[in-house]
Formats: C-alpha cells, sequence, structure tokens
C-alpha cells in the first residue's frame, strides 16, 4: 500500500501594495533597444532625447512620493522642486562623494583622493560641504534627501548612480566609467569602456553631467606615466568642479 500526505500553503499574493511607494522612470524602457552603454552600436543614436520634462516631473514625483507623503494627502504636485528647499546659488555647497558604490570591482572605488583635492584646492574659493558616503549603508529616503539638496554629485557609473535623478535642478553630476587598457581584447562591436546608462543621464536636462574615466593598468598614455596620468586627470576632475560651482553660484541669476 502506499500513502499520501498533502501539505497545506498558505497562497501569497504576487502584488505589493504601498500608500507611498515609487518605482522606474515612468516610461518602458531607459535605453530602448541598446544596451546600457558597453556596445559600439549603443552610440550610434540617442533614445532619450527631449525627454527632459518627462524626467524631471518624474523626478518631483518620486521626491514628493518619498520624502513628503503626509502633504498634499499623499500626492506630490509637479513644483516639488527641492525637499529641503535649498537655494543652490547659495553656500554651503553640498558635494556628495558616493564611494564604493558597484559590486563590479571594476567600478568598485574609493573618492577619497577626489574628495581631498577638492577640498585642499578649493576650499578657500567655496564653502564646501563635502559628504563622503556608503550609499549601502543609507536607507533609500536618507539617499533620496541627500541628493536632493546636493549641489554636485560624484559616483561610479552603474547601478549606484541613481541617486542621480534626485539631484535638484541646477545640480551637477560627475560619472566615472571603466576604462578598460588600450591592449585588452574586446568581444566584436564592444566599446573600450563602459558608459553606463549615457543615453539616460545625458538627457537628464535639469542637471549638468560630466564623464570621466576609470584608468585601469596600462591605461596611461604613450608620452606619460600612469603617475601623471593621474595627476592630470585629477587636475581636470578638479578644474571640472571649479567651473561647475561657478556655474552654480549663479544658477538663479537667469530666471
Amino acid at each position: 500500500s502506499s500513502s499520501r500526505t498533502t501539505t497545506t500553503r498558505k497562497e501569497k499574493t504576487r502584488y505589493v501594495c504601498a500608500a507611498y511607494g515609487v518605482a522606474g522612470m515612468g516610461m518602458l524602457t531607459d535605453h530602448g533597444k541598446k544596451m546600457h552603454g558597453n556596445f559600439e552600436k549603443d552610440f550610434l543614436w540617442t533614445h532619450n532625447i527631449g525627454r527632459g520634462d518627462a524626467f524631471y516631473r518624474f523626478r518631483n514625483w518620486m521626491v514628493g512620493r518619498l520624502l513628503s507623503p503626509g502633504e498634499n494627502n499623499g500626492r506630490a504636485t509637479d513644483d516639488v522642486v527641492d525637499v529641503e528647499k535649498r537655494d543652490l546659488s547659495r553656500p554651503p555647497y553640498r558635494i556628495v562623494v558616493s564611494n564604493n558604490s558597484s559590486t563590479d570591482a571594476r567600478r568598485n572605488i574609493s573618492f577619497e583622493e577626489h574628495a581631498a583635492a577638492l577640498r585642499r584646492k578649493l576650499g578657500k574659493k567655496y564653502e564646501l560641504d563635502i559628504r563622503r558616503v556608503e550609499l549601502s549603508d543609507m536607507s533609500v529616503a536618507d539617499q533620496v534627501k541627500l541628493a536632493a539638496g546636493a549641489s554636485i554629485l560624484v559616483t561610479a557609473a552603474g547601478g549606484g548612480a541613481s541617486i542621480g535623478h534626485f539631484l535638484p535642478r541646477g545640480a551637477s553630476m560627475f560619472l566615472f566609467f571603466a576604462e578598460f587598457p588600450p591592449d585588452k581584447e574586446v568581444s566584436t562591436g564592444q566599446y573600450n569602456g563602459w558608459v553606463m546608462d549615457w543615453d539616460t543621464y545625458n538627457n537628464f536636462a535639469y542637471i549638468r553631467t560630466h564623464w570621466l574615466p576609470i584608468r585601469h593598468g596600462g591605461n596611461a598614455t604613450e608620452s606619460d606615466d600612469s603617475t601623471s596620468q593621474r595627476e592630470a586627470d585629477m587636475n581636470v576632475f578638479v578644474k571640472l568642479v571649479d567651473q561647475e560651482l561657478d556655474l552654480i553660484s549663479h544658477v538663479n541669476d537667469y530666471d
């Protein structure tokens, strides 16, 4: 004879209900038929041109839903610009430095040297509020609040850069992408670096985006050794931040 044991399991719903939750970017895809920015064909056309207004309106809606659920009966309005109501043109200028933001070793880097260089070279010219953080240690709400009041975000490209969605109008974003050594063999059609989600961030019309390389072994130019190359890269970074801080300090002059 045989016996049969029947186990009764309680069915779980596939849906999650949240009174004040958000997901996605408000559109089906962020790069259309292309990949993220690691193949040469990804740069042949742009998918998000002209969508700056949609990105900004959705950004404001997300900030309101995540951080102001008690206002407007839980509904955010399109004029939610900055959860802290900060005037970007006034000091101190918050610079968020996101360290170790990726699970990929090629992009999981620290920007402590960059933060030190900014304080050393620009600290007397501007009143700086440099926040060095690891986002994995912060709640989503704290991440959004941090970005929503920032003037500049420094981070590695990839999923960890998604906090850039919440930057306020007039802010700047510095994205460092993994650049492979010139002698590295890549798959046919693959780009010699990972400029992740370039099509999205370049079309965030409410912020300015800069792309800088994360140089790995063998990436120094023929005329420079790796040390002088790093120094040159750092000088370029500091000068770009200086330029952006000058623009930000006058962001309201033309309203």
